[in-house]
Parts: structure tokens; sequence; C-alpha cells
């Protein structure tokens, strides 16, 4: 599984609003932060919400003491509690990457010093699902990348999955060419055959 990660503005953080809030309070919404990264904003496994019992043995505080910190929170605006009843961190893309900083986060990039694409498992088992790829057959074509990659010193993508993606089409369609241009070869070679 790819690193999960979120921006914390470190002025915001030690100069904002949120320091007037207990250091308990603070400490629990950095936690919440970190289960709503897996939520896509939300606190929830699968789209289904976190109770605050849940949440309070994840963080490892009693549940009174989260649920005052998630009433604090809410009346802070930096949490809202959506009407199925799941946590949702207010304005989630203020904590989101962006930019250059997405690169490594959406599980492909390039090691320069390395000469290396790496992948994550999980982009990969997701890239042998969609093209109906061995694992050797993707590590080939991996390696094809990274010669290209090489050859052009490392280049500047902005978004190497998508360079990876499109790489491996490039290389199957090649491939099905190759092999229909072999095929209509033996058949006039056969054809060639019969006219003898």
């Amino acid at each position: 599984m790819s690193k999960i990660w979120i921006k914390l503005w470190v002025d915001k953080w030690l100069e904002g609003s949120i320091r007037l809030q207990p250091p308990l309070v603070r400490a629990i919404f950095i936690d919440i932060l970190c289960l709503a990264s897996k939520g896509d904003g939300k606190v929830a496994v699968a789209g289904v919400g976190l109770t605050d019992e849940q949440i309070a043995e994840v963080v490892g505080v009693d549940v009174d003491t989260v649920k005052e910190a998630i009433n604090i929170l809410i009346e802070s605006g930096r949490l809202v509690r959506l009407k199925s009843g799941i946590l949702k961190v207010k304005n989630w893309s203020k904590y989101q990457v962006q930019g250059k900083e997405q690169k490594k986060d959406n599980g492909v990039w390039y090691d320069k010093k390395a000469g290396k694409l790496v992948v994550s498992t999980e982009v990969k088992k997701q890239l042998m699902e969609r093209f109906n790829l061995t694992e050797g057959e993707l590590e080939f074509l991996i390696q094809d990348a990274e010669l290209y990659l090489l050859s052009i010193n490392g280049g500047s993508y902005k978004d190497y999955r998508r360079f990876l993606v499109n790489n491996i089409k490039l290389r199957r369609w090649r491939l099905k060419k190759m092999r229909s241009s072999r095929k209509v070869e033996r058949e006039q070679k056969f054809n060639e055959g019969k006219k003898l």
C-alpha cells in the first residue's frame, strides 16, 4: 500500500486559532486528520463512519474526552458531522498535497539518483489487473520505461503514473501491430507456397 500523508502548515499550527484549544483537543484533531486521510476527508472505513467509541480506541483516550474534543472541533469549524453520522474534516483540501508533492502520492515516481521508476505494490496490482499482465511482464515494462527515462535524463513529467500507463499502452500496441504484421507475412509466404 502506498504511504498516505497530509500537509500541515507550521505557522498556522503554531500561531493559528487551533492554539486556543487545549493540548488534548489538538492531539485528537491530528489523529482525526490521519484517520480522515484514509477516507478522503471522512472518518470512515469502507464508507462506514467510525463511532466515537472506535475513534477513542484508535486515539487511546476515553470516549467522553473524544466526544468533548469532537464537539469543540465542530464548534470551531474544523469538523462537521454529516447526516449519516460520519465525521468530515471541513476544508479537507487544505490538508491535501498538490502539484509537485503529488508525484510520490500517486504511487509512481522517478528516483533520479537511482535511475529507477518507483511503483508502489498497490499500483502494480492495479496495472497487472487492468492490462492483464503477469508480474514479470509488468517488471519488464517498468524497466523499459526506466530505460526511456534514462535516455532523456529522467525527464520532468508531472505525473509518472500516467507516463507509465501510456508507456504500457504504447508497448502493447506495438506488440499487437508487430504480431499482426508477422501473421500477414506468414499468410503471404503460405499463399506463395501454394502458387508454386
